[in-house]
Parts: structure tokens; sequence; C-alpha cells
């Protein structure tokens, strides 16, 4: 069998992410399940299934998607064209970008040749000038794979940005040296010919300018947008509960960017960034790079009209680079910092966890006993019902430990530990380690006759172990069992339980030991089980 065949690579639970391993279970997607994710199941799944067929299907998808961002970059004015000839905000290469680092790297050939023949032959649908040479296309690759190979892997959302190597390899990477790049292939050029900056008056490095900053913006924009859109997280803030919030403050940011574009106070282009940074702390991260791609859009589609920055390309591009430097570190550092909350609270309740356990039977120790006892007998006075506690000794466990040895005898507390915690039992109910060779299982609710029956299970099956014991008259390892059941009351103190199950203990062993002794309700009555 093709070794493709074995499994296939599908989406995360929570992001579109093309890397996480997983085998064909065959079953049924779960209802309500994410349609973008089902679509990538079934592409990889064929692509594993006919490799070939899948390529070129991978190929023509993406150089017809390819074309179709092209065509709406070059004609619909919300994504603008500065006063040099040139669009302000090119998002093209970083959709593709963000489409590589979601696919797998066997797939990237196909993605590329898909690009490249969208992007040489796409400007004719689009019905413009704008031929890209053979040095042109070469720059836009190089700037894809440069991009592509420094980024850390991409699987999830939240993994990825908390990649260390993640802000210098964005930064340096696909935000300079990649835009760079296909700066320089563009202004080459001379001005006025077709594919190059309009502006007869600019020069070379006036060129390169206009057309780089172009391109770290789309990058910075497309890259982040399309991961935002391929995160099931973000159609959170779309639900009924969240969407007035979202609305709103979407619905705010637009007019702010509006407003401050269609005025001619220089300060007044900082008012969309305060919104944007209300949505970044509002809406998480998600939400400010949505926001920043609804204030992209004003900006750019206002930007031949703009009192503010009619003439000037660079002061367009300026403010969205500023939106860009302003909401996304922030973002970014917001939600790392939530995640860190959340994992120290994890971190804290872990530790709190390993407190509370017996370090040698992994059982709840004597101090987690202590309070959860406390608290059962104090809801028990408010609601009245019986609390019950059985001791549970190891009958002579000194001799164990002195004939085999103190490892030896931490296996025994072991043994006897899991099989307790292993007995069918309530949520609630409580088995610790109560000192030495004793244990203690607390059973909230219970009383009579179904107490005695517990511990005389507990009892029978630790002497059916069979477990050896040369020094014990049984020849095996027993124990004793002492149980007691109180309603507890006001006057009452948690402590007349326990000495109430010690005595029965003490009773047990008199008697012989592997046996059951026990005393019920608030009475000295003792009734007894072997």
């Amino acid at each position: 069998m093709n070794p493709l065949c074995k499994g296939t690579l599908i989406a995360t639970t929570e992001d579109i992410s093309l890397h996480a391993a997983r085998p064909l279970t065959g079953r049924a997607p779960r209802s309500g399940s994410f349609t973008i994710a089902a679509v990538v199941r079934a592409c990889q799944t064929y692509f594993d299934w006919h490799p070939i067929v899948g390529g070129f299907a991978v190929l023509a998808a993406a150089a017809g998607a390819v074309t179709a961002l092209f065509v709406l970059q070059a004609v619909i004015p919300a994504v603008g064209t500065a006063t040099a000839g040139w669009p302000i905000c090119t998002p093209l290469n970083g959709a593709v970008l963000a489409v590589l680092l979601m696919s797998r790297r066997k797939l990237w050939p196909f993605v590329l040749l898909g690009y490249i023949l969208a992007l040489s032959e796409g400007t004719a649908l689009a019905g413009t000038t704008r031929h890209p040479r053979t040095l042109e296309v070469f720059g836009n690759v190089i700037e894809l794979v440069l991009a592509a190979f420094t980024l850390p892997p991409y699987r999830n959302f939240k993994q990825w940005l908390q990649e260390p190597r993640l802000l210098r390899a964005f930064a340096g990477y696909a935000l300079l040296l990649g835009p760079a790049i296909v700066g320089l292939t563009v202004a080459q050029k001379a001005a006025g010919s077709a594919g190059a900056v309009a502006d007869l008056h600019a020069g070379f490095w006036e060129r390169f300018r206009i057309v780089a900053f172009s391109e770290s913006l789309g990058i910075a924009l497309g890259t982040s947008l399309v991961l935002v859109l391929c995160n099931r997280q973000t159609y959170r803030l779309f639900r009924w509960r969240a969407l007035p919030a979202t609305l709103g403050l979407f619905g705010l940011l637009a007019l702010a960017t509006r407003f401050a574009f269609t005025q001619t106070i220089y300060p007044a282009i900082f008012l969309p960034y305060a919104v944007l940074i209300v949505i970044a702390f509002v809406l998480g991260l998600r939400g400010a790079v949505l926001g920043t791609a609804i204030a992209c859009a004003i900006i750019t589609a206002l930007a031949a009209h703009s009192p503010l920055a009619a003439g000037q390309a660079g002061i367009v591009q300026s403010g969205l680079a500023l939106a860009f430097l302003t909401v996304f570190p922030l973002s970014v550092t917001l939600f790392n910092r939530a995640e860190l909350e959340v994992r120290f609270k994890d971190s804290q309740a872990e530790l709190d966890k390993l407190k509370s356990l017996d370090r040698i039977t992994g059982v709840a120790n004597r101090k987690r006993f202590d309070l959860v006892l406390n608290r059962e007998w104090q809801r028990a006075t408010r609601d009245p019902k019986p609390i019950a506690l059985l001791l549970i000794d190891t009958d002579f466990f000194d001799l164990y430990n002195e004939h085999y040895g103190h490892h030896a005898g931490d296996a025994c507390l072991r043994l006897i530990a899991s099989k307790l915690a292993g007995q069918p039992h309530r949520h609630y109910d409580l088995v610790s380690r109560f000192e030495g060779g004793r244990f203690s299982v607390l059973l909230p609710g219970a009383s009579g006759e179904s107490v005695k029956r517990i511990a005389e299970e507990f009892r029978a099956e630790i002497a059916a172990l069979d477990w050896p014991h040369e020094r014990s008259q049984f020849g095996r390892v027993t124990v004793s069992v002492g149980w007691a059941s109180m309603l507890p009351e006001t006057d009452l103190k948690p402590e007349l339980l326990i000495s109430a199950a010690e005595a029965a203990l003490g009773s047990a062993k008199k008697k012989g030991k592997n046996r059951v002794e026990g005393f019920a309700s608030n009475v000295v009555s003792m009734s007894s089980a072997r």
C-alpha cells in the first residue's frame, strides 16, 4: 500500500491547519463542524490516495484563487491605489503565504505553480496593462518561499503565536527582506512603463519605497487575516451574545476611520487607532485583526479623495503601518498574557493537587483528608445527612517491613491503595492515606448497613489478593476495618467521627484482626461483621 494512504493530515479542532497527523477512522464529522475544515479534510484525503490528480487539483485551485484575488486587488477600490500609481496595500502575497503555512510542504510546489500561472496571466482578466515580467514573478516567488521556510511551522493559531522566533522571523524575512526583493524587481523598471510605478517623477528609491511598503503592509494584513478567518475561535465573536459588542465596535471603528480621513487636521488620524486599541482589549487578537482589515479597506478606499492624504501615498501607507505597529504587538501581548494566566492557573491547580497527594501511594494525604472532612461536616450540619468514615489498617505491617524491607512495604501500601481507589464509589467519596499503614475512606451521606457492606467488600478484596506475608498469622496481607457513621450537629466536632472509627478499628484488632467493626449513629452501640 502507498505509505501516504496510511493516514491523512487534517485540520486541528481549532484551526484549519494541515500539519497535525491523525489516522483515518471513518467516523462521521461532528454536527456543526467547520465547513472549511471538512473541505480541507476531503481534499487532503483525496490527495493522499491520488497524489498526481490531487496535485493538479491543488494547482488549479491555487491558480483560480490567486487570479480572483489579483482581479479584486486590481479593480476593487477598497484595496486602493496610491497617487503614484501603485496599490497602497497588496495583500495577495500575504494570503498565499498563509495558505503555504497551513499546507504540507509537499503541496507547496503545486500552490506556487498555480500562483505563478495566475500572476503571469491573471492581469489580462483584470483588464489592466500591468503585466509582470519574469524577474518580477521570480521576486514574488522568492518572497513567499523565503517567508514560508523561515517562519515557524504552523499547527494552530495559539501555538504559532507563542513560538519564540515568530516575531524575529516575521519581521526580518516576511516584512523586510521579502518585500525589499519585490521592491527591487519592480523599481528597476522605468517610471511610466507597463507594470511600473506610474509617477514619471518618482526616482528609483522612491519607487522602491512605495512598492516595498505596499508589499510589507500586504504581507502583514493578508497573512494575519487569512489565518484568523481560518480559525474556529474567530467566529465566536459573531455569536448572538457577542454580536452586539462586535458590530458596535466595528461600526465605531468605521465611523472613526472615515471621520479621520475626511478631515484636514493631522491629529485626527490617531482616532481610529484609539478604537483599535479598545477592540484589542475587548475582542482580543482576532477582533483586532478583523478591525485592522476594516480600517485598512476604508483608508485605502478614501485615499484618493482624502484631503489629508491627497497627493501623498506615503501618508496613507504610514497610517496603515502605524495601525499594524500599534495594534498587532499589543494584541499578541494581550493574547500571550491571557495564555500565560491560563497556564499559571493550571500549574497552580496541578501543584495544589500534588500537595494534597501522598508521595508513596498517590492517593490523598492526611492534610487533604482533614480539609475534606471539615468541609463535608459543615455541609452536613446545614443539610442534615450522615457522614461515614472507614479506617483501614494493614495487619502486622511493622512485621512486614522488618521481614521484606521498606521498599516492599511501600509496594504493599501502593497495592492496597490502588485496590481501595479502584473500588466503585461516588465522585465525592475520598480515599486517603491516614498514617503509616492505615488508610481512610470518607463516605458523605452513607450510614448503617451500606457502610458495613462497603467495609466488608474492602476487607474481602484485600484478603483475596493472597499477597504473601510470612510473619502474619493468616499467611497473607490482610486488613482490619473500623467504621463509624454519624449525623453531624452544630455542637459536635468532626474529630468525634475519627475517634469513633479509631475505637471500632481498635476493637477489630483486639478481636483477632482481618475483620470489620463499626459504630452507627450518634450512639455507642457497636455492630460487627465478619
